[in-house]
């Protein structure tokens, strides 16, 4: 919020022609953060994203921290057995997907009785907006939940608190210089925590520009 005061008209985010301002990415984040308090998403709650990287990604994190709840930041290259385990392991009670994943999500939903509401992405601007409660949020609760690839066995959810991002971001910033203005293209995965540290909350605490790519392939990213 911080730096969506000292930043507002700056662009925070972008992919290609989609581009988001502080103020925009400030007031999506609080619209999403409204509908989940309004469908009864409370604090310590898990609300799932499961995305590729896109401006999207980091209006629906903000908005999961800001309604108190946990996000469960899923890798969008899971095959659907191993986005059934993460749900039914996260309890999550809602999920924000991408457009090509919701068929398959209503599709299993019926597994999982904990799962209130599937939303896609590419309708967050019509979320209903009633206002929200800013929920007394402390350092050590848990604010991200992150699977690991499950390599040994299953995979693990591990738990982030609020002051580990806080410690995460400022240790980043002590060893980048994060300018106003400038513009930082992330190719890692938002789903995991160094995407992030690195590619989302450190660049815009100090009035940078998140960049994302929707292709890998070098000639389209420098396109």
């Amino acid at each position: 919020d911080s730096s969506a005061d000292r930043f507002s008209g700056k662009t925070a985010l972008s992919m290609c022609d989609n581009t988001i301002t502080y103020e925009k990415l400030k007031r999506l984040s609080e619209k999403t953060a409204s509908h989940l308090q309004t469908h009864g998403i409370k604090r310590g709650d898990h609300v799932a994203i499961l995305s590729e990287n896109r401006p999207e990604w980091g209006i629906i994190f903000f908005g999961i921290a800001k309604a108190g709840a946990t996000a469960v930041c899923m890798d969008p290259f899971l095959t659907t057995k191993e986005i059934e385990f993460i749900l039914k392991d996260s309890e999550s009670v809602c999920i924000f997907a991408s457009e090509s994943f919701v068929n398959t999500l209503k599709e299993i939903s019926g597994s999982f009785p904990n799962l209130k509401d599937i939303i896609n992405i590419e309708e967050i601007d019509d979320l209903q907006e009633d206002g929200f409660t800013t929920p007394g949020i402390d350092p050590d609760d848990t604010a991200i939940l992150i699977y690991t690839s499950g390599t040994t066995g299953s995979q693990k959810g591990v738990m982030l608190s609020h002051g580990n991002i806080v410690s995460d971001t400022l240790a980043s910033i002590e060893r980048v210089p994060y300018k106003p203005g400038t513009n930082y293209l992330s190719l890692l995965p938002l789903s995991h925590m160094f995407g992030i540290t690195v590619g989302l909350i450190a660049p815009l605490h100090n009035g940078g520009r998140c960049a994302y790519s929707p292709s890998l392939k070098g000639y389209e990213i420098l396109n």
